[in-house]
C-alpha cells in the first residue's frame, strides 16, 4: 500500500499558537492523520519540515514506518535533529501508524503491545496566560472548576534570560503561594521552567517553593549539562523532570562506562537472571548484556568450581557449583545457533552417553533448568535435563553457524508437566492456600492452575503426588476438593500436626508402625491417623 500524498493543516484556534496536522493519503487504501508539536513564531518551519519530508514517503509502502524515521533522520537531516524536524517526523510517523491500525482493524495500541490502562490522568498546561499572582490565581479556580485536578505553569515573569532578578525570583514564589491558596491543597502544581536558571538560582527558588508542595520542578537548568542537572538534584527535595530539549542521543552518550566483573560475580549475576526470567521484565536483556560481557573469558564449566562458588549455598536442589557455567555455554550456543556436545546420564543406562544437539530454548520447570533442542542421534526435539549433563559442553564444529531454530518452534510445548500432572488427567482440585503461598503459587505454578481469592485449582493425574505436594506447603494449604484428595489429608492431620508440635501425637510418629505409613513417591512418605483413633 504505497503513499500517494501527504498534506499539512494549520489551524489558528484563538490560542497562543497555531495547531498542525497531517493527512497522508494511500493508492486505493485508507488515509492516517497525525499531530506535529508546534510553537509560536515556529509554525512555518514545521509546515516546510513536512514538505520537504513527503519526498520520503511519496511512492512508497506506508507500512515502511521505522525505514522512514531512519532516512529521514540520516538523509534528509544528515543526523542534526532539531527541534523543528523532529516534530515534522512525530506527525507523519503518527498518520503512518494510524493507516496501519486501520489496515489491521484495530486500534494502534494493540499493535504497539496493547494498551497498560483504561484512564489516564491529565494536567492543564496553557491556561494561565501570564500576568501578577492574582491573575494566576484567578484562572486557577477557573481551570479547576472545568474537573482538573493537576495544573502546570510557568511562574517566571518574561522575557527569558540566562540571568534572573531577585524581583522576578520573588514574583515567581508569589505566584505559586497565590495559585496554591486559590485551589487548595488536593490539586498538583506542576511549576515549569523551560531551562532559563543557573543551578544556584535554581536551588535557592526550590527550597523557597518547598512549602507549596509543588507535584514537580520542570527543567530548572538545560538537560544537556548533566552535572548541572545532577548538582540541582542533590540539593532539591522536589522531583525533577527533564528530557524537553533533548531530541536525539549523542553519539558519546550510546555506550556506559566499561563494566568491570570478577568471574564469580559474573557466573553469580548470570545464574540470578536466569531465575528470574519470567518474573522480572528487564531479566532477558540483562542477561544478555552479561553474555556479551562473558565473551571472550573462559567457560566456568571448563574450569575447577572457585572457591566462592563453593561456598554459596544455594536453595535449588538441582544446583551445582558447574550450573551457572553450563547455563552461560549452553545460552552462547542457542544465540549462535552452534551444535554442542556432551555426556549425558539417563536413569535407564549404567553410564552417560555421548548427544549431539541443536539447542533451541533453555526452560525452568519446577525449580530444574532443562534445554530443548534437536537431537541429532534421535532425529527429533528433546528435552535434557541440565543436572544430568556429565563434563564439558562442547561447540561440535568450528562453523559460525551450524543450524537454524524452525519458525514454528513453541517452547511452551515442551514443558515439564508437574508431577502431579504427569499421564492422563484424571480430576480438577481445589486446595485453600495462605496469602503469602497463593502469592508464591501464582508466580511459580501459573502453568500448573490458576489462584482465585486464595484457591488454587489444578488439574491431577495422580492424587497421591498431589498430596504430597500440599504435605510439603508445612499446613499453608489445605484440600478441598476433590473428596479422594481431601479423605487422603483429614483437616485433623494437619491441624494436629502443624498446631501442636511437641504434642505425644507428634512425638510418636517414628513409633507408628510401618503399614500406617504411605508412600508417595518421589522420597515422600505420610501417616494418616487410623480412623479408628480419631
Amino acid at each position: 500500500m504505497r503513499v500517494k500524498g501527504v498534506t499539512p493543516f494549520l489551524a489558528d484556534l484563538g490560542g497562543g499558537k497555531n495547531l498542525l496536522f497531517v493527512k497522508v493519503e494511500t493508492e486505493g487504501g485508507p488515509h492516517g492523520w497525525g499531530e506535529c508539536y508546534t510553537q509560536a513564531d515556529r509554525d512555518a518551519s514545521i509546515v516546510a519540515h513536512v514538505e520537504g519530508l513527503s519526498r520520503y514517503l511519496v511512492g512508497r509502502d506506508a507500512s515502511h514506518i521505522t525505514h522512514f524515521v531512519h532516512m529521514a533522520y540520516n538523509d534528509f537531516a544528515a543526523k542534526r535533529g532539531a527541534m523543528d524536524f523532529w516534530s515534522a517526523v512525530s506527525g507523519l510517523e503518527q498518520a503512518l501508524w494510524d493507516i496501519a491500525g486501520k489496515r489491521h482493524g484495530v486500534p494502534v495500541h494493540e499493535l504497539l503491545g496493547g494498551a497498560c490502562r483504561e484512564r489516564i490522568r491529565v494536567y492543564a498546561n496553557g491556561w494561565y496566560g501570564h500576568g501578577a499572582p492574582a491573575d494566576y490565581a484567578a484562572r486557577a479556580r477557573e481551570t479547576v472548576a472545568r474537573g482538573f485536578t493537576a495544573l502546570k505553569f510557568d511562574p517566571f515573569p518574561g522575557p527569558w534570560r540566562t540571568h534572573i532578578s531577585r524581583e522576578a525570583e520573588e514574583q515567581a514564589v508569589a505566584t505559586v503561594a497565590a495559585v496554591r491558596e486559590a485551589v487548595g491543597a488536593e490539586i498538583d502544581l506542576l511549576i515549569e521552567v523551560h531551562r532559563r536558571l543557573a543551578p544556584m538560582h535554581a536551588i535557592r527558588i526550590a527550597r523557597a517553593l518547598e512549602p507549596y508542595r509543588p507535584f514537580w520542578y520542570e527543567e530548572p537548568v538545560s538537560s544537556t549539562n548533566l552535572e548541572a542537572l545532577a548538582e540541582c538534584r542533590r540539593q532539591i527535595a522536589i522531583p525533577i523532570v527533564t528530557g524537553e530539549e533533548l531530541y536525539t542521543l549523542r553519539s558519546e552518550n550510546y555506550f556506559l562506562p566499561e563494566l568491570e566483573l570478577t568471574d564469580d560475580e559474573l557466573a553469580a549475576l548470570q545464574t540470578c537472571f536466569y531465575l528470574l526470567e519470567g518474573k522480572f521484565a528487564y531479566a532477558e536483556p540483562l542477561r544478555l548484556a552479561l553474555q556479551n560481557l562473558a565473551l571472550g573469558r573462559p567457560a566456568p564449566a571448563d574450569e575447577a568450581p572457585s572457591a566462592t562458588a563453593l561456598r554459596v549455598e544455594m536453595r535449588d536442589p538441582d544446583y551445582s557449583a558447574e550450573m551457572p557455567g553450563r547455563l552461560a555455554k549452553l545460552e552462547t550456543a542457542i544465540s549462535k545457533q552452534r551444535t554442542i556436545r556432551f555426556g549425558y546420564w539417563s536413569p535407564r543406562r549404567s553410564r552417560p552417553s555421548e548427544r549431539t544437539l541443536n539447542p533451541y530454548a533453555l526452560r525452568l520447570d519446577d525449580g530444574n533448568w532443562y534445554v530443548v533442542g534437536h537431537d541429532l542421534d534421535r532425529g527429533t526435539v528433546r528435552t535434557f535435563k541440565i543436572s544430568r549433563i556429565r563434563g564439558d559442553i562442547r561447540f561440535a564444529t568450528r562453523r559460525e553457524r551450524d543450524f537454524r531454530i524452525p519458525a514454528d518452534f513453541d517452547v511452551e510445548v515442551h514443558r515439564i508437566p508437574r508431577p502431579w500432572q504427569i499421564g492422563e488427567t484424571v480430576g480438577r482440585a481445589r486446595i485453600s492456600v495462605s496469602e503469602d503461598t497463593a502469592w508464591w503459587v501464582e508466580r511459580t505454578l501459573a502453568d500448573a492452575g490458576t489462584v482465585e481469592d486464595g484457591v488454587f485449582e489444578t488439574d491431577f493425574a495422580n492424587v497421591d503426588l498431589l498430596a504430597g505436594w500440599i504435605l510439603r506447603q508445612n499446613g499453608r494449604a489445605v484440600a478441598l476438593e476433590p473428596e479422594e484428595l481431601v479423605k487422603l489429608l483429614p483437616e485433623t492431620f494437619g491441624q494436629g500436626l502443624h498446631e501442636a508440635p511437641g504434642t505425644s501425637f507428634g512425638r510418636t510418629l517414628h513409633e507408628r508402625p510401618k503399614e500406617e505409613w504411605k508412600d508417595l513417591g518421589r522420597g515422600v512418605r505420610f501417616w494418616q491417623w487410623p480412623r479408628e483413633e480419631r
